[in-house]
């Protein structure tokens, strides 16, 4: 973060660092930064969090992160009310 790192590798790490401590507010954001960076496809993203979410349901940190995707994109298509 600290080199403002936005990559493939850098993403993974979020990644593994969520698996680890899925509370982690910055490192949240940070990936946030990531994929925006990077233009990666954010119908991915959202895959992953619904299998990441379901392990941590309670998890404020998942669900703003899925707003910030799903804001991203514009269309809240496939998302539940």
């Amino acid at each position: 973060m600290a080199a403002n790192e936005f990559s493939p590798r850098a993403l993974d790490l979020t990644e593994d660092l969520i698996d680890m401590n899925p509370a982690h507010y910055t490192v949240w954001l940070y990936r946030a930064q990531c994929l925006f960076a990077l233009d990666s496809d954010l119908r991915e993203e959202l895959e992953w969090l619904s299998e990441t979410a379901l392990a941590h349901q309670k998890n404020y940190q998942i669900w703003h992160h899925r707003n910030l995707v799903v804001d991203r994109l514009g269309s809240c298509e496939g998302e539940t009310g």
